[in-house]
Order: C-alpha cells, then structure tokens, then sequence
C-alpha cells in the first residue's frame, strides 16, 4: 500500500489555470478519523478544492488514478532545522559559510516537502542570522519548492549560554550559534532586531548547558520569568510570539508561566509546570514516522514509498513539546559523552 500525501499534489500542478482529479483505492479523513474507500481529491490550480469519497468532476478536467494508494493530508513538523544537516552541530557552524548552509537549507526544504511535510516551524538558524528569511521568502513566491514555513531566525541566548562558543580558543573569537541577550532590555533589543529582519516568532534559549551529576539531570535557566514575561509582552505588541528551548527545571516553569507560546524538549517537567501549561492549549496529535524521512535516512539505505502517520482523534490537548527530528541523534549522542 502506498500513501500520497495531497496537499504535495496540489503543490505540484501543472498550471494555476489546470484543474485535476486524484484518485486512490483509499483517503484518510482527518476530521473523523475515518478512512474513506474509494477516495478523490479535487485541484484547481495550487489549491485544493473538494476531497472525500467522490468529488465534482470538472470537463476537461486531468483524471489522475493513483491505485492502490491512500490519500492523506500534508504532514506538519513543529520543530525543525534546516540549516543544520546530520553530523556535528558545532562544527558546521564555524566551517561552513552562511551562504553553504542556506544552500544546505533549501536543498533540505525540498526533500522534506517530497516527503510530505506541507508545514514547518523552524526553530533558529543556529548562527546562519536571518538566513531563513530568504528560504521563506522564496518559497512563498514560488522560486523553490519547499514546505510553508513559520521562522524565528537567530536564536536569543545569555553570554556564555547554551548556544555560546564555549570551547574554542577565546583568542580566535569564535562567534555564538545565537543572539545575545542578557537582561531584560537587552531581550527586547534583540526581539526588535529579529522582527525587523523577517522572524515569524521568537526563539529563546532557557536552559542548558544539561548534565547528568551522579545519576541526576540537571540543566540551569538562563533568564528569570520577569527576563521572559518582558520578552513574551515585546512580541505580543506586534502580534506574535515566543517559543522557549528548555529541558528541565526551572526553566521551564518560568517559561510557563511568562505565557510563552511553547516549551520545546521539557525532559524533566515538575507537576507545576505540567499544570501550568497543559489546560490552555490544544494541539493536533499527530506522529509522522521519521524513519522513512529522506533527510534523516543513513547514508546508502534503500528509500521506501511509504510514510504514515498516526491521528489520535480529531483534536486532543497535549503539551507543545516538539519533537527536533533534525538533531535528536547529535544531541543524545553529546550528552551521552558527557555523563561518561
């Protein structure tokens, strides 16, 4: 069984002018979870018209059968990276150029949209600036094909934080993966900066660097709820928002409750924290199967036609906690090293 994914096919049409109907042996209805057999697809142009068990069928209209296929919506990733790529973080962002690794970006856009995410929030270009202004840019104007992209640029973070150049010779002034930021003022300061440069939202580095010290996780916060409360207000002025990076306490608590749109990672989570954050929000649940991703397939093994994903319900309320496919493995495998 194959699954086609349709908003990819809607992306894709020929003309604005072309109208097409796809058809599969299956589609999946996300509004009641249910999957529908036969299933149809209407397109005119880039846009999605109609979809369910049978739909109009325009004269003229390109009649697309697909088989043996199911039909489901594009997937979306909530935490992404485009402009890291498998391999040490902190290398390729000092010996690789940000002309390279914007290259590197729009390449990574590409195959993730033809594997089927529609949607993507990109969670800093990890020392690339604004960068990813002209990846979403371009994409939105149709010069590169790549998923519609939510962007916060340059990630905020305090001297000397989870992002700074902590290592290197001090001598060879080897610049931060971020902006800093290290009061309150100076948050608003760096939050203006990004806007004025095309973030979509604001990301924040609360904690790190994390440790495990005998057995226990620890990992400090880097601004104080006011830092975070000042932050969250500054964004808001222009309607949007603040997304934290924060794996454990009390960061994450401080996170919560300065009213910031997400908490990302939150390994360790108090019951205060969970309590604080939980109730207000409500997100689709929804679990792409990463091992089929192209960008994230060991080199040399065989691709597949298939993907899926699982819908629990129509709606559910979770907690925000994204998933970054793009780095988990590095991540784990540093911190791994470290508790050694």
């Amino acid at each position: 069984m194959r699954l086609v994914l349709f908003l990819l096919f809607s992306l894709t049409a020929a003309s604005a002018q072309s109208t097409t109907v796809l058809r599969a042996n299956r589609l999946l209805d996300v509004e009641t979870g249910r999957m529908l057999s036969p299933g149809e697809v209407l397109v005119r142009g880039d846009r999605i018209v109609e979809a369910g068990g049978s739909v109009t069928h325009p004269q003229g209209a390109e009649i697309i059968d697909l088989g043996d296929s199911t039909l489901l919506p594009g997937l979306i990733d909530a935490h992404v990276h485009l402009f890291l790529h498998p391999g040490a973080e902190d290398l390729q962002t000092v010996q690789e150029s940000v002309p390279q690794r914007t290259i590197v970006a729009t390449i990574a856009a590409r195959q993730d949209l033809m594997a089927g995410f529609t949607a993507e929030r990109d969670m800093g270009t990890e020392g690339a600036g604004s960068a990813d202004t002209a990846v979403r840019d371009a994409i939105n104007r149709g010069l590169i094909p790549g998923p519609r992209l939510r962007i916060s640029g340059n990630a905020v973070d305090i001297l000397g934080g989870h992002e700074d150049a902590i290592g290197y010779n001090p001598e060879q002034r080897v610049l931060p993966n971020a902006t800093w930021a290290n009061n309150a003022a100076e948050l608003v300061t760096a939050i203006r900066s990004q806007f004025k440069e095309g973030a979509d939202f604001i990301k924040i580095y609360e904690t790190g660097k994390d440790s495990f010290v005998d057995g226990k996780f620890s990992t400090p916060f880097q601004y104080t709820e006011a830092d975070l409360r000042a932050a969250v207000a500054e964004a808001a002025r222009v309607g949007k928002r603040v997304a934290v990076h924060a794996t454990g306490e009390p960061g994450t608590l401080y996170a919560a409750r300065a009213g910031v749109a997400s908490v990302d990672h939150a390994y360790q989570l108090s019951g205060e924290s969970r309590s604080s954050r939980c109730p207000r929000l409500r997100y689709p649940s929804i679990s792409p199967i990463t091992r089929l991703h192209p960008r994230h397939r060991p080199s040399g093994a065989r691709s597949s036609n298939t993907t899926g994903a699982s819908f629990a319900g129509k709606w559910r309320p979770v907690c925000p906690w994204p998933w970054d496919r793009t780095s988990a493995r590095s991540r784990m495998e540093r911190r791994r090293a470290n508790s050694n």
